[in-house]
């Protein structure tokens, strides 16, 4: 098989705690015909002078910081130069087999744009504690409808082809997208008119600590609810596949799920916040009322 090359693409902002293990995995890969592209974003810490001692790496360097993931992600995507496109997150990591896995994949399945994987959950210590998504991954087929209810979809376990970003690229660096949902909306475009592909297995380390930016962002735990709220309005993306009582119902729906994670963990205004955001999405929704009602209990029982 001829070995196309791929661009493995990094945006990074203050990794100096996990850039090195992130370009050690792609080093370490197998697959031998890539080129590494890092764009960082204006780091204040020893990142970018970890990543300049890896001589194979092209960086791109920014002198202010945008505050979007997806300007880096785009930078890096912008100066790639190969067939593939792999994008990596740089406090995750790759196994070894990683890209000649999908790239024999994507070689022998012309007609997918878009390969991914399951991926390892590892925590701020590199410690891995299980597989995320495990056995609930869609098999390879048309995603769309499936994106719609959950991004199943992990970035650093992807492999596109060039065209794919050259058509539906790129990264929306705007607000509820840049920091956190430009990689569902961008998988929710391709997915219109394109087939996804999985390797059914891990192949990635993907890290959930503390210190990312989804954790951060307690609106998004455990779904994007500003960026479910603003799909609402994206009638080009959904349109053709769900009628706008669906998409709201969908939104509503994933809400609600927010609402009863975070009243497990007691949390109840948490919970409430995100019960006001499926009735402002669907105000005659049953389920979010009953939702509602459960959890002003709960904030009674806490006040006693």
């Amino acid at each position: 098989m001829e070995q196309p090359l791929v661009s493995v693409c990094i945006g990074v902002y203050n990794r100096e705690q996990y850039i090195r293990e992130c370009l050690d995995s792609v080093m370490a890969q197998t697959y031998r015909n890539i080129e590494v592209v890092v764009a960082d974003n204006a780091s204040t810490d020893e990142t970018l002078a970890i990543v300049r001692s890896y001589p194979s790496v092209r960086v791109i360097e920014r002198k202010s910081n945008s505050g979007m993931c997806s300007t880096t992600r785009n930078l890096a995507a912008q100066a790639a130069q190969g067939d593939y496109i792999a994008f990596l997150d740089s406090d995750d990591a790759w196994h070894p087999t990683k890209l000649a896995r999908q790239v024999e994949f994507m070689e022998r399945h012309s007609d997918i744009a878009l390969c991914h994987s399951y991926v390892r959950l590892m925590d701020e210590h590199s410690s891995v504690y299980g597989i995320r998504h495990e056995g609930r991954l869609p098999p390879t087929g048309n995603y769309f409808m499936p994106l719609l209810d959950h991004c199943w979809v992990t970035i650093s376990s992807t492999l596109i082809r060039r065209s794919l970003y050259e058509e539906v690229g790129p990264f929306t660096e705007a607000l509820p997208y840049g920091r956190s949902g430009e990689d569902y909306e961008f998988f929710l475009k391709a997915a219109r008119t394109h087939s996804f592909g999985l390797i059914d297995e891990p192949l990635v380390n993907y890290r959930k600590s503390r210190h990312s930016i989804t954790a951060s962002d307690w609106q998004s735990t455990p779904r994007p609810i500003s960026f479910m709220r603003e799909l609402v309005r994206r009638q080009d993306i959904w349109t053709g596949f769900v009628t706008p009582s669906e998409m709201r119902q969908r939104v509503a729906d994933a809400c609600r799920e927010n609402a009863i994670y975070w009243r497990s963990q007691r949390n109840p205004m948490r919970s409430l916040w995100a019960v006001g955001q499926a009735l402002r999405v669907s105000p005659l929704g049953a389920s979010a009322w009953s939702e509602l009602l459960r959890t002003l209990y709960r904030l009674c029982l806490a006040a006693r």
